[in-house]
This record gives C-alpha cells, structure tokens and sequence, in this order.
C-alpha cells in the first residue's frame, strides 16, 4: 500500500494508508495512528478500502482570529441550547456519550486517589492508552450560552479541529468541531 497526497483547493493532504487519516503534508507521522509517513512499504492496513479524506486544517492564521473573535458572533451551530446536552461521538465508539452541561464540564480519567473526579470519565474508552490526563480539559459555558474548550495542561495535548491548543487559554467550541484529547479523536455536538 502507498501513501497518498491529494490536493484540494485549500492545501495537500496526506492520506494514511493504514488508519486513512488526513494528515497536514508538514507530518512525518500519522496523527491519529503514528505510521510512519515518510516511506510507501507495504503495510497491514485496510487493504481495498478508499482514502478517507476530511476536511481541511486550520491555518494558524484562521485559529488566531476564531480566538480573537472568542465570544462575538453568534450562529445556529454557536449558541448552546439552554437545558441542551453535550454529545460526545467517540471514534470507534457505536455509542455517544451525552453529558450535562450546567455551566462547567471537567473531561479527564478516573483515578480513584485524587480527589477532584472528572465529569466526564474517558477511562472506559481506553483512556490511559489513549494518553488522556486525569485533568486534561474543561469546557465552559458563558451568559451568552457560548461554549469554549481549555487545555488543563495535560501531558499529551489537546486539539481543536487539528490544531493544538495553548493550555489554559479558551477556544470557542461550536458543534460539530473535532476533539483530540491526546490521541482520543471525539466529535462534539450539541442537542
């Protein structure tokens, strides 16, 4: 199996060719699995499936203004519905996970000698192996029913759409945005 590039109209794209992730062209490795992208040897992927390919990116240029426009303007996929409920999709996950959103949501796993537990525990869904943190992130929700993620400061990152953020400054999170909590990829939505 060979790695494949695709073009688009907005930048390339590397396809994995074991996991089909759409990597930025920059990557040496796969995000998601960790394949080595830089060579085209045979591997034991997916034979005979087709490259999955996603949506683009963020620049660093479009995540810096979506965090200067942090609060500001308001759309059907922006605003949290008042007594609405986060939906995690899990990636390999039949499941999704709903969570009650009050005003905070702290996402992390279990550990049974700290004191502080997350609200919502990643531990059943391989956590640790999916380098989660017992504290990795929080999402908020202010007057305006506008939601933002923020990275605890957790070992192994946490990613908004692709791109990592700085810990602890807030990103507006809008539904349907792709999650990696470290190596975790969770789709969020509101309902």
């Amino acid at each position: 199996m060979t790695i494949v590039r695709l073009q688009t109209n907005l930048m390339d794209i590397l396809v994995c060719p074991t996991c089909h992730y759409a990597n930025a062209p920059s990557r040496k490795t796969c995000f998601r699995c960790g394949r080595n992208l830089t060579s085209s040897g045979n591997t034991t992927g997916r034979v005979g499936a087709p490259p999955r390919v996603t949506a683009p990116l963020m620049s660093h240029g479009t995540l810096q203004a979506r965090r200067e426009d942090e609060f500001s303007s308001l759309s059907t996929t922006s605003v949290f519905p008042a007594a609405g409920y986060l939906r995690f999709e899990i990636l390999g996950e039949l499941k999704p996970l709903l969570v009650r959103l009050e005003d905070k949501v702290l996402v992390g796993r279990r550990d049974p000698s700290l004191i502080i537990q997350p609200d919502v525990d990643l531990s059943p869904y391989s956590g640790y192996r999916m380098g989660i943190s017992r504290t990795h992130a929080q999402i908020t929700r202010n007057a305006e029913n506008l939601l933002a993620l923020i990275d605890l400061g957790s070992a192994n990152g946490t990613f908004l759409n692709g791109q990592r953020l700085k810990p602890h400054s807030p990103i507006r999170l809008r539904s349907g945005d792709e999650v990696n909590f470290g190596q975790m990829v969770v789709h969020v939505y509101y309902d």
